[in-house]
């Protein structure tokens, strides 16, 4: 969550505080929905402290300085604070910082603070008890784990922010604003259309193959498993032993994931342009890349890097980039198209028209069967080499 905590800080602490903060005056008001709104936000001021020592700023929920525990103790110390300059205030500064605004100011500071934390448990975890555990908690992160292939701002994640975000406007413009038609109009298309993106998101969430986490040995959460400072999404050798994540795999590992990918039975789709596709849905690429990422060993690092040793100005098609890379890397052999390819498990193929276009790729399991979304795949499953209609077929390329 980035952008909706401080929001969400205003709106809890205007339920919370609703009728103490309807005492104070129009500006003391305004004053207290600013705060609500900053102290919402506060806690992920340690991205900047951290990487003051070089800690990533991704890192953060891992450190003391994200724990409820610890804004705890600062609200008390606050409160003592205020007690000991309200000894010393002079008249004037005791009619602008009256004691009702200060209490209010110290309770919005507690609610929007811990309201962020709670933000942070549903969508992600923390250590809640920090320093009495290091246990991290969490309420929806397994359920709403996002969609590897699909951008933040198309997931469930995103549009519950919207809808922070919204009810956010639409309780200070009826606080702070004249009431307005054209504003009317507009707050009841945003409730709406905020809703219906919710409903989308939701429902392709629970189609879709959702696998984004990385863990480490000891089945905690970790975007660093080797710890050089370079999240794994971006690092394109995680083992760090020059070989590179695409080469550097346990064939028996990846056919393995490869079938546990596909007996999901969740979204496939071969069509590019479907709205599937663009929620998550799993093409044949996919797959394969889902399989490497689930082993610590994401290959879109390698082939963004590749493309870059190319020149390339625009960034290709995965699935034309990874032919590339095979091909560039002396690893592909053309094989006759009668010629059996489930001889060579873990082998990757690509499928060829005749205007050497790339109709499909898919990756060999055991067993004679193969890896692949073919075009009239509703959901992921796995497929024998027969299933491939091979009239369309001009080449076949395998690695080796």
């Amino acid at each position: 969550m980035f952008l909706a905590h401080g929001p969400l800080g205003y709106i809890t602490n205007e339920l919370i505080q609703k009728k103490a903060i309807s005492k104070l005056k129009s500006h003391d008001q305004m004053i207290v929905g600013l705060f609500a709104f900053l102290f919402g936000i506060l806690p992920d001021i340690d991205m900047l402290i951290l990487q003051m020592f070089s800690i990533p700023a991704f890192a953060h929920h891992n450190y003391f300085t994200h724990s409820p525990i610890l804004y705890i103790a600062i609200w008390l110390i606050l409160k003592l604070a205020v007690i000991g300059l309200r000894k010393i205030f002079n008249k004037r500064t005791s009619g602008v910082l009256h004691n009702d605004l200060l209490n209010i100011l110290l309770n919005t500071f507690l609610i929007a603070t811990m309201i962020h934390f709670l933000g942070d448990i549903i969508v992600g975890s923390i250590m809640l008890f920090y320093p009495f555990s290091n246990m991290q908690f969490s309420i929806f992160e397994k359920i709403l784990e996002p969609n590897l292939f699909v951008s933040y701002f198309f997931l469930p994640y995103f549009s519950i922010e919207i809808l922070i975000c919204t009810i956010f406007f639409v309780m200070v413009y009826r606080k702070f604003f004249r009431k307005n038609i054209l504003f009317e109009i507009f707050k009841y298309i945003a409730l709406i259309s905020s809703i219906l993106f919710l409903s989308i998101t939701l429902f392709f969430q629970l189609k879709t193959y959702n696998s984004s986490y990385l863990y480490d040995s000891n089945g905690e959460q970790n975007y660093d498993i080797d710890y050089d400072g370079l999240r794994d999404n971006d690092d394109l050798d995680v083992n760090n032993n020059w070989k590179g994540n695409i080469i550097d795999i346990q064939i028996e590992e990846l056919i393995s994931e490869v079938k546990n990918v596909l007996e999901s039975g969740k979204l496939a789709t071969y069509n590019h342009d479907s709205i599937g596709y663009f929620f998550g849905g799993f093409d044949s690429y996919r797959v394969i890349s889902q399989a490497y990422f689930n082993l610590h060993s994401p290959i879109e690092p390698v082939l963004k890097n590749h493309s870059q040793e190319l020149g390339y100005v625009k960034e290709l098609e995965y699935t034309k980039l990874l032919y590339e890379y095979f091909n560039d890397s002396s690893l592909l052999k053309q094989i006759p198209l009668d010629e059996n390819i489930t001889d060579s498990p873990g082998s990757i193929f690509f499928l060829f028209d005749l205007d050497e276009n790339i109709l499909n790729i898919g990756i060999v399991l055991d067993g004679g069967n193969i890896g692949i979304v073919l075009d009239d795949d509703k959901k992921l499953q796995i497929h024998k080499a027969k299933d491939i209609v091979i009239e369309d077929v001009a080449k076949v390329m395998i690695t080796i």
